[in-house]
């Protein structure tokens, strides 16, 4: 006998509220964090297109509790 499992039915299994979480440091994107998150490249770089930002132009990212992005970018 095989139970269904949440993985199965495709329920997220993933907590909505996390430490906040770096993702970009010295320019450099941390892929295994934005993984973690359960976040893409994609979503990232769509974040950073609205702000005319490439990964390489940011310092700091961070994703927040509340999953928004923090960003400083070097001047």
């Amino acid at each position: 006998m095989e139970y269904t499992t949440k993985k199965d039915i495709n329920v997220n299994t993933k907590p909505q509220i996390h430490v906040p979480t770096e993702i970009i440091s010295d320019g450099q994107l941390l892929e295994r964090n934005l993984s973690e998150l359960g976040l893409s490249r994609e979503w990232l770089e769509d974040k950073l297109k609205r702000a005319n930002l490439n990964i390489n132009e940011v310092f700091y990212a961070e994703v927040k509790t509340d999953g928004s992005l923090y960003m400083v970018h070097y001047i």
